[in-house]
């Protein structure tokens, strides 16, 4: 059984002052555990509760939105601008907003990593964007997942996909070549093995 603890005692546990727990009490923030002859008592295991709601009321709402080349860079103003419309419709307040100038499929982009640092921080409460493959062009539902388990809600505002046609060919291509890197790799590798083994054999002969 817990150790009951009186409100001053239990304040001075979670690092509030007196009146700001009892602020909490009266917006339905916490509970006390006990009340017993008109005074409040509350047990250690309540911290938990006033930790999330920390958490939750020092989280920020991120924008992030992105284009594949210069030549796109055009887009970005729209994508600002719808990023911001669709957050005061919705009564979000936008704290900071990202962008980058880079490929979907590259995971090194600067401020990618970055929200991805502040979401495994848990310190996002949610991440706009005009689209899934604005944030990655493959594994969104990974980096989904992931923001779920760290308390956070990503919102696509609009359809599965927005890129233009140049900036899915270049991705195409992008896929193409690192793949065919890697079977020329295979195939040297192979080559290199090969001879490695005939030399060692052609000397065990001798």
């Amino acid at each position: 059984m817990e150790t009951l603890l009186t409100l001053p005692e239990f304040a001075k546990l979670v690092g509030y002052s007196n009146r700001t727990l009892f602020k909490l009490m009266k917006e339905g923030k916490i509970q006390p555990h006990l009340v017993r002859n008109g005074r409040n008592y509350f047990v250690e295991s309540q911290c938990a509760i006033l930790r999330d709601y920390q958490q939750k009321n020092t989280r920020i709402n991120i924008g992030y939105y992105r284009v594949s080349s210069n030549s796109q860079k055009n887009q970005l103003e729209a994508q600002l601008k719808l990023l911001e419309t669709y957050a005061a419709s919705q009564g979000i307040i936008l704290d900071e907003t990202y962008k980058d100038l880079g490929s979907g499929m590259n995971f090194s982009r600067p401020n990618f990593v970055k929200i991805v640092n502040l979401i495994l921080e848990h310190k996002v409460a949610k991440l706009i964007v005009t689209y899934e493959d604005r944030l990655c062009r493959f594994g969104y539902k990974l980096l989904e997942l992931l923001a779920v388990k760290c308390g956070t809600e990503i919102i696509v505002i609009n359809a599965k996909t927005t890129s233009p046609q140049q900036e899915l060919v270049e991705d195409l291509m992008t896929i193409i070549h690192v793949f065919s890197s890697r079977l020329y790799g295979l195939r040297s590798n192979k080559k290199k093995i090969k001879e490695v083994l005939d030399d060692i054999h052609s000397k065990e002969e001798t």
